[in-house]
């Protein structure tokens, strides 16, 4: 894999049904973790803010279970990120939270967070490094013609949530480390 960071991205609906999504690294869990008995839905709210405050989960939290549709997008600078369309309905954004990768970067629910990426987890290559990660919410039903007559999304309705992968700035900014993203 090479070192130069590209715009990547991939989306799809992920759900949950410990009240957290979280974007990790299969390699810093593997570390943590011996596969027979650790899960990170079963750490206590001050262990996850450790790994949170060390880079190695950043929390997508609404403090409720569901399927919702994200976007995870590595992008080559911390300048932009969101398009025009998803700039025009974001209801919030969380501040900055550290991410350490070892090679790749993954996003699902905090019951599906392991060392071997299983069931409903999108991942994206990313280089070894420190990374600036934010969390946006998106009010895509707002958008006209997103929903149908039946108020579901179209097929070209915006993802519920963004999350967007930066490299680290200089200088690095102060991260946020709270377990609920959003204020």
């Amino acid at each position: 894999m090479s070192d130069a960071l590209t715009t990547d991205e991939v989306s799809a609906a992920l759900a949950t049904d410990s009240g957290m999504w979280a974007l990790w690294d299969p390699e810093a869990i593997e570390r943590l973790a011996d596969d027979d008995s650790w899960e990170a839905d079963t750490l206590e709210d001050d262990e996850l803010v450790e790994l949170v405050s060390a880079g190695q989960i950043v929390p997508v939290n609404i403090g409720a279970d569901g399927s919702y549709q994200f976007v995870l997008r590595v992008v080559d600078d911390t300048t932009g990120g969101l398009t025009d369309r998803e700039k025009q309905y974001v209801s919030d954004s969380s501040a900055p939270y550290l991410f350490v990768s070892s090679g790749s970067v993954c996003l699902s629910g905090l019951e599906c967070v392991s060392a071997e990426p299983v069931g409903d987890v999108i991942e994206l290559p990313l280089p070894p490094g420190r990374y600036q990660a934010t969390a946006h919410l998106i009010d895509w039903s707002a958008e006209p013609g997103a929903t149908d007559v039946n108020g579901e999304p179209t097929d070209n309705a915006l993802a519920d949530f963004v999350v967007l992968v930066h490299p680290e700035g200089t200088p690095a900014p102060g991260y946020r480390t709270s377990l609920v993203t959003f204020d």
